[in-house]
C-alpha cells in the first residue's frame, strides 16, 4: 500500500464508455483504497506533537519511541509503547492517534475508529487524526464523511499537498469537479513537481471533453514521472478518441514496456486496431489477457466481433455466451450498487453486492463487501460466515476460525458458529476445543428441538449427532424427523447415510 506523503492517484473516469486507467466499469464503483500509514511522514507535515505542560520529557521520549516502532512496523511492540504512554498519561491525542495507525494497519478498523475519535475528543485541531479518520471513511465509502475529514485536516494545515490530491481524488468520485480542480491546483502551487496531481487534472479534462488540456496534464506528469504507465495509457485513449491511431498506438505500447501487465493498455491498444480493421491483431491483444480479464464484459464483446469478422464462428459463439452472462451479472451488480447509492448504511444492501460477488467467482471483491457490511453492522452474523466461507474457498481454513470466534463472541448462542468451530479445531488437531463446540451447537439446537420439534429442526440436530459421530442419536432424531415429514427426500437421504455408518461399525 502506499505510504502517506506519497499518494498517487487512484481515481478512474469515464467518457462514452470508455474507461481510463485504472479500469473500472461504472462510476458508482468507486472505492478510495486507504493507504497503509507512515506515522514518521505525519508527524513530520502535520508538526502536530508538541511538548507542554502535560508532557514530561521522559513521556516525550516514551511517545517518539512508539511513533518509531509504528513507522518501520512493529505494531505489536508500537502498540504496547503506545499504552505504556497512556498508562502514565491518558489525556495524550496523540497517542490515541498513534494507536489508531496501529489499529488501521493491523486490520482493526473499529478500533481504529474509536481511538482516532478518542484522540479528537482531546484535540479536535489533530491534523493526523483527522486524515486517519478520513482514509477509514473512504474505505468504508463513506465519502462524504472522508471529505469533511480532510477537509478539516487542510484548514488546519493547508500546506499537505499530497492531501489536496487526495482529497481531489474524493471529490472528482463525487462528481464534484470544480472543486477537485481547485485542490489539484492547490496542491500544484504546494509542490510543482506533483505528478499525480497533473495526472488527477488530465483525467476531470477527459470527463470534460476537454482532450486538449487533458493532453497538456498527461504531457506534465510524464515529464515529472517518465515511467507512469497510467498516464501513457491515459494519454493514448485520448488520441484513440480524437482519432489519432498512431499516437495512440505509440501510447499503448510506451504503457505496456512501462509495465506490461497494464491490462488495459493492452486493451485499448486491441481496440485501436480493432477500429482500424486490423482484427487479427486485435484478437492477439485480447486473448492475452483473457485469462485475468474476471468480469470484462467489454473485452469478450469485442473479442467475439474480431472472431466474426475473421470467420472464427464456433469460438465467436463460445465467447458471446461468456459475454451474456457477464452482462446479467454486470447488471445484477448496478442494481446492488444503487441500493447502496440510496441507503449507504444498509449492511444488508452490502451483504446483497458482495454476495453476488461471491456467487459469480469474486470472492477477493465479496470479501471487501462483506467487510464493509459488518463495520456498518457487528451483529450480522451471516457476513462472518461469508467471510470465512471466502477464506475456505482460498484453503486457509486456520483463518476462519478466530472470524467464527468473533462470530461467537457477538453472540453466544450462534449454532453455526460453533459447529463450524468444532469442525475446524478437529481439523486441526484440538480435540478438546472441537469437542466443547460441537457439544454447545447440540446443546443448543436440542433447546430449539425442546420448544420447536419441526422436521427442520430434528434435522439440523440429526446433522450435529452426526458430525459428533453419535450415528444411534442422529437416527433417532431422523425418525422423529420422518414421522413429521414422511415426503421428505432430503431427511430420507440423510436417514440412509447414518445407517450406513451404523452398519460399519
Amino acid at each position: 500500500m502506499a505510504r502517506i506523503g506519497h499518494h498517487k492517484s487512484t481515481y478512474i473516469f469515464f467518457w462514452r464508455n470508455r474507461p481510463l486507467h485504472p479500469a473500472r466499469s461504472n462510476p458508482a464503483r468507486h472505492t478510495t483504497h486507504a493507504p497503509r500509514f507512515s506515522l514518521s511522514v505525519l508527524i513530520l507535515v502535520s508538526a502536530c506533537f508538541s511538548v507542554n505542560a502535560q508532557i514530561s520529557e521522559r513521556r516525550l521520549g516514551l511517545y517518539q519511541h512508539a511513533e518509531s516502532l509504528a513507522d518501520r512496523g512493529q505494531y505489536d511492540a508500537a502498540l504496547t509503547a503506545y499504552q505504556n504512554v497512556l498508562r502514565q498519561n491518558p489525556e495524550i491525542a496523540e497517542a490515541y492517534s498513534g494507536l489508531g495507525y496501529v489499529y488501521w494497519n493491523t486490520d482493526k478498523p473499529n478500533q481504529a475508529l474509536k481511538a482516532f475519535k478518542k484522540a479528537l475528543t482531546l484535540n479536535h485541531r489533530l491534523v493526523k487524526a483527522h486524515i486517519g479518520l478520513g482514509h477509514i471513511f473512504s474505505a468504508r465509502r463513506e465519502h462524504l464523511e472522508a471529505i469533511a475529514h480532510y477537509e478539516t485536516a487542510l484548514e488546519i494545515n493547508p500546506k499537505l499537498g499530497w492531501l489536496h490530491s487526495t482529497l481531489a481524488d474524493l471529490l472528482a468520485g463525487q462528481h464534484q469537479e470544480s472543486e477537485a480542480v481547485r485542490h489539484y491546483q492547490t496542491a500544484l502551487k504546494i509542490d510543482p513537481s506533483s505528478y499525480q496531481a497533473y495526472f488527477g487534472l488530465g483525467n476531470i479534462y477527459v470527463v470534460r471533453a476537454e482532450f486538449g488540456a487533458a493532453l497538456e496534464a498527461y504531457n506534465r506528469a510524464l515529464a515529472l514521472q517518465p515511467n507512469l504507465s497510467e498516464a501513457y495509457c491515459n494519454r493514448g485513449v485520448v488520441h484513440s478518441k480524437q482519432g489519432n491511431f498512431e499516437k495512440a498506438i505509440a501510447d499503448f505500447q510506451r504503457a505496456l514496456k512501462t509495465t506490461p501487465q497494464n491490462s488495459l493498455a493492452r486493451f485499448e491498444l486491441g481496440f485501436v486496431y480493432q477500429q482500424q480493421g486490423k482484427y487479427e491483431e486485435a484478437a492477439y491483444e485480447y486473448e492475452k489477457i483473457l485469462p485475468e480479464s474476471g468480469d470484462n464484459l467489454r473485452l469478450y464483446h469485442n473479442l467475439s466481433r474480431c472472431y466474426v469478422r475473421l470467420g472464427r464462428l464456433e469460438e465467436a459463439t463460445k465467447v458471446r455466451k461468456i459475454a451474456q452472462r457477464l452482462r446479467y451479472v454486470a447488471d445484477a451488480i448496478d442494481a446492488a450498487e444503487w441500493k447502496i447509492q440510496a441507503s449507504p448504511d444498509n449492511p444488508h444492501a452490502y451483504m446483497e453486492l458482495a454476495d453476488i460477488y461471491f456467487e459469480n467467482s469474486l470472492p477477493e471483491k465479496a470479501f471487501d463487501q462483506y467487510k464493509i457490511a459488518l463495520a456498518k453492522n457487528p451483529r450480522l452474523l451471516d457476513a462472518y460466515d461469508k467471510i470465512a466461507a471466502v477464506y475456505m474457498h482460498h484453503n486457509q481454513p486456520a483463518q476462519a476460525i478466530p472470524v467464527y470466534e468473533t462470530a461467537i463472541d457477538v453472540d453466544a448462542d450462534y449454532i453455526k458458529g460453533h459447529l463450524m468451530l468444532g469442525l475446524l479445531y478437529r481439523r486441526h488437531g484440538q480435540a478438546k476445543k472441537s469437542t466443547e463446540h460441537l457439544e454447545t451447537a447440540r446443546r443448543l439446537t436440542q433447546e430449539i428441538v425442546e420448544t420447536d420439534p419441526t422436521a427442520e429442526n430434528l434435522d439440523a440436530l440429526a446433522s450435529i449427532y452426526y458430525v459428533m459421530h453419535d450415528y444411534a442419536q442422529a437416527e433417532a432424531a431422523l425418525k422423529k424427523a420422518i414421522n413429521r415429514d414422511a415426503a421428505n427426500q432430503k431427511i430420507l437421504d440423510n436417514l440412509a447415510r447414518v445407517r450406513r455408518q451404523l452398519q460399519n461399525q
